[in-house]
């Protein structure tokens, strides 16, 4: 288990043992700190038929599992928004009986993607849970669900504020930096700063640290006006929200080297960037149009 998450999944696993888990859990935090990995591993600890601290990963039920054929398992990895029809579906395999005799569980990924009619039928199962049933809902955005959601289930926040820790991992994996960022530890070095509190994300990104030394090429082409931003962003398009955590970066870094005592035009930038992030995460954005328009809009701010 990566080594961040340990805390987190002694307090869940103890509760459980104690039967004292709440029988709905708010996994939240930042993309890229491992959620997903914290859930599945309780989510076997409940079904195992001879847990410890750790499921055994030897019983029927621990087979099941990691074949990904357990009966009284499921899960929601939506590609994009999750509806009413599929919400409904879930809440009818836990209101029957568990077919192995030690509970049932449903996680459902990115819970923030749920409509208001997915997630007004998710408040029955909340509201009135079988017995021995758990629903865990995993989100990197706990503001965007219903408040009447978020007031039924105990929520936990994972966080990371080690950066040693991070890096100690980041070190252990020694396939992690591409060959080219091995070479740079000052590039290697600015993304550590960009993204040691999403370890998960910060690894990928060393893994292709060559795309990173070409994003910054053709940004200064862009500044330069030698590239222009729609030929940038159809070169990109499938890593925008990189280019733009990039230029987030970027930006902050040269607003706080500016000797300018109130930089306000990076800061703007900053602000304007930092909202584009955002939106560029919600369905039916067309990222393309959003990151030219943001693009220009920076361009003239450095000029």
């Amino acid at each position: 288990m990566l080594p961040w998450l340990r805390p987190h999944y002694q307090f869940l696993q103890e509760n459980l043992q104690q039967d004292s888990l709440h029988h709905a859990l708010l996994v939240h935090g930042k993309a890229g700190v491992g959620k997903s990995e914290l859930c599945r591993t309780l989510a076997q600890r409940m079904l195992c038929h001879a847990p410890n601290e750790l499921p055994c990963g030897e019983c029927k039920s621990c087979q099941l599992f990691n074949a990904g054929s357990h009966p009284d398992f499921h899960h929601i990895s939506p590609e994009g928004q999750i509806g009413v029809d599929e919400i409904r579906a879930a809440s009818a395999k836990l209101s029957g009986t568990a077919q192995l005799n030690q509970g049932k569980v449903l996680v459902i990924h990115d819970a923030e993607r749920m409509t208001v009619a997915a997630s007004n039928s998710l408040l029955k199962t909340l509201e009135e849970p079988t017995d021995n049933t758990f629903l865990v809902l995993v989100t990197s955005q706990p503001n965007k669900l219903l408040a009447t959601i978020l007031s039924r289930c105990f929520k936990l926040a994972i966080q990371i504020t080690e950066a040693k820790q991070v890096k100690h991992w980041v070190v252990q994996q020694q396939y992690a930096a591409s060959a080219e960022l091995q070479k740079n530890q000052q590039a290697f070095d600015a993304l550590f700063a960009m993204y040691w509190t999403r370890p998960l994300f910060l690894l990928e990104s060393l893994q292709e640290g060559e795309i990173l030394f070409e994003i910054e090429v053709d940004l200064q082409l862009v500044f330069q006006a030698r590239l222009s931003e729609l030929e940038f962003a159809e070169k990109y398009l499938e890593r925008i929200e990189l280019c733009v955590e990039w230029l987030l970066f970027y930006i902050r870094k040269k607003a706080l080297q500016s000797t300018d005592p109130a930089p306000n035009s990076l800061w703007s930038s900053y602000q304007q960037l930092s909202e584009t992030n955002t939106r560029l995460g919600q369905p039916g954005i067309n990222k393309m149009l959003l990151f030219t328009g943001v693009m220009q809009s920076i361009k003239q701010s450095l000029a």
